[in-house]
């Protein structure tokens, strides 16, 4: 990754007017304005795509300038292109700030026309995708469009074509997320469930996963609904969970590969008959060659793509339905009704999160099965916390460590990590040279998340299995004294309180590492007690604090052991 660009500033004219920069060209605010309103047709669209390269470095100046005011009505444009470009000047405004847009857009009282906008705006139309998702980053669950049941509407448009179906099935989502109360009034409008559910069965893999995630957020919070729903979404999981990424690989690598060839064989036939042809100039194709390769490879990446996107979407909703968050109110989520209907997933799962990511892998499909991976990790770590049963995981989860090796993205190792330490019991044994493994990457990983990973999964081990307590015992002092990072610091301390905790034993242990005067050179240093650059996190600090508190209690009550 590059470094990231500062952002400047805007500067102003000696007549007051802003001048918004644009990688090193500069543009008054005040005529931006002016183009936005001029009746040339030109002018505005001009302005309109102004606005939406502007939009990532300027936001907040457009947004003060009062340009959103000036791009609504020109989503009613008599001209389709200025329509459009207004459409995407919008969207890239609520992409760089949608906080900002959001804030605007209730100030300017314009929710409830922009809802009735998209209700009128064609199904064909290229700006019903755009402003679908701006509504879906910025609609207010008190709009009178959700207070009324307006926005339900739209479902009808789900069946015209997966781009604007994945679209309100996103807004739908987020509508239900911001109102709890909203899946209630979707379930008992039948013109707007109606078509969700028949979107289970869409040929589009993303209509569809999208239709299981609207449910499976649905389901959450009507329980009383949960099982009439999970019966016709747990069988559409269960079908994208089980798509098969290596044979769509491969069905991508020899579709490019079949248009590639054809792009070289039009391009080798062009040049032949110029070559026939001695007195002409030089030889140039009828065709943008660039282009016909890019295409030959964005064609049949948007069907992997796809695929994977379902895959993806599945993973991260059975990973919300296998959750309890114990600090929700009200009914408490039924788990194993979950886990009776999703029976047999586990191996499919664990197929899924042994995944290679191969590293000559292009950026955007190695980007895809990553995410696959950690998904799929997720949903597996859910499981087995609250499963009755998680046997077959822990089975499965050590071989994923051979499988990804010490080259996987550190999200694909903090997932291994988190598994290793949701399933190991105390009649688990992975092995020292596996154990050993972990705790290479509890000391050498440069990702602070994946030492701290695996230094929790080791601390698991040793609590589970004493014959483990001893080296990592060692490790976890060498963390203590060596590790600089808070989130690695903290893990550890908590560590070495969870593995030698038990009164009358690892007595020996203890002595043997010379544990307790590390512990108090640490508690009487001051500097490990602060967050050092690059390592800090949300709630660091208080971390730290109760760190401290706790080690100091630790080293009272086993200076007191016999």
């Amino acid at each position: 990754m590059g470094k990231t660009k500062t952002r400047q500033p805007a500067s102003r004219d000696a007549a007051g007017s802003v001048q918004l920069e644009n990688g090193g060209t500069g543009v008054e605010l005040h005529a931006l304005s002016d183009k936005l309103r001029s009746p040339t047709v030109s002018h505005r669209s001009a302005a309109c795509i102004s606005v939406a390269n502007l939009a990532e470095r300027c936001s907040p100046q457009l947004l003060q300038g009062g340009i959103l005011a000036l791009i609504m009505p020109l989503l009613r444009d008599a001209d389709a292109s200025i329509r459009r470009h207004a459409a995407g000047a919008l969207r890239n405004l609520c992409v760089a700030d949608d906080a900002g847009v959001a804030n605007e857009l209730l100030r300017l009282d314009a929710f409830d026309a922009l809802v009735k906008l998209v209700i009128e705006t064609a199904p064909d139309d290229a700006c019903l995708p755009l402003l679908i998702a701006t509504l879906a980053d910025t609609l207010p669950p008190s709009s009178s469009a959700v207070q009324s049941g307006a926005i339900w509407s739209l479902a009808s448009l789900i069946q015209t074509s997966p781009t604007v179906a994945h679209a309100i099935l996103d807004l739908f989502r987020a509508v239900v997320e911001s109102s709890p109360e909203a899946s209630e009034a979707l379930l008992t409008n039948n013109q707007a469930v109606l078509p969700v559910r028949s979107a289970l069965s869409s040929a589009s893999p993303l209509t569809s996963a999208n239709a299981v995630a609207l449910l499976a957020l649905v389901a959450r919070q009507v329980p009383s609904h949960s099982n009439e729903i999970l019966a016709a979404v747990v069988p559409v999981l269960g079908r994208w969970l089980s798509v098969d990424l290596d044979s769509a690989l491969a069905e991508l690598a020899s579709h490019h590969a079949v248009r590639r060839d054809a792009v070289q064989a039009e391009l080798d036939k062009q040049r032949e008959a110029y070559n026939g042809n001695p007195g002409s100039n030089m030889f140039q194709p009828t065709f943008d060659v660039d282009a016909a390769l890019e295409e030959a490879w964005e064609v049949p990446f948007q069907a992997f793509r796809d695929q994977a996107l379902a895959v993806i979407t599945a993973a991260e909703s059975l990973a919300n339905l296998v959750f309890v968050d114990d600090d929700d109110e009200g009914e408490r989520w039924d788990v194993a009704q979950v886990l009776r209907q999703v029976d047999g997933i586990v191996p499919v799962l664990l197929s899924r999160a042994a995944l290679c990511v191969a590293h000559d892998a292009r950026p955007r499909v190695a980007h895809l099965l990553t995410a696959c991976v950690e998904r799929c990790l997720e949903c597996l770590g859910n499981i087995a916390v609250y499963a009755d049963d998680a046997s077959t995981i822990a089975a499965g989860v050590v071989s994923l460590l051979d499988a990804h090796g010490t080259s996987a993205a550190p999200c694909i190792l903090r997932g291994i990590a988190r598994l290793l330490a949701v399933t190991l019991s105390s009649t688990t044994d992975i092995g020292m040279v596996r154990a050993n493994a972990m705790a290479s990457f509890a000391t050498n990983s440069l990702d602070d998340g994946v030492r701290s990973a695996f230094v929790s999964a080791l601390s698991r081990l040793a609590t589970c299995n004493r014959q483990y307590s001893a080296p990592v015992g060692a490790l976890l002092k060498d963390r203590l004294v060596n590790d600089k990072s808070a989130r690695v610091f903290v893990e550890s301390a908590n560590g070495v309180m969870d593995v030698f905790a038990d009164d009358g034993i690892h007595q020996q242990t203890i002595a043997d590492l010379d544990l307790l005067a590390t512990l108090r050179a640490v508690v009487n240093d001051a500097s490990r007690w602060k967050c050092h650059p690059g390592s800090d996190y949300p709630g660091a600090s208080d971390d730290l604090d109760e760190a401290r508190d706790n080690l100091n209690q630790f080293i009272e009550y086993r200076l007191r052991c016999p």
